[in-house]
């Protein structure tokens, strides 16, 4: 069990469903300067499913 808290700049609740896959970009006029392809949390989620894990995100 591991827990990571992250206090980023947040995410709508109706956004979260698709958050894990790849190159998602929610609110893009919002996180225009924020840099990143949108593949951290596909690739969490690919290897927690390696290793019979799960990703639980909540708000």
């Amino acid at each position: 069990y591991a827990e990571v808290t992250d206090t980023g700049i947040g995410i709508h609740g109706e956004d979260l469903a698709n958050i894990t896959s790849a190159f998602q970009r929610v609110d893009k006029k919002r996180n225009q300067n924020i840099q990143g392809l949108g593949l951290g949390l596909t690739i969490v989620t690919k290897l927690l499913a390696m290793m019979d894990g799960a990703l639980d995100i909540r708000r």
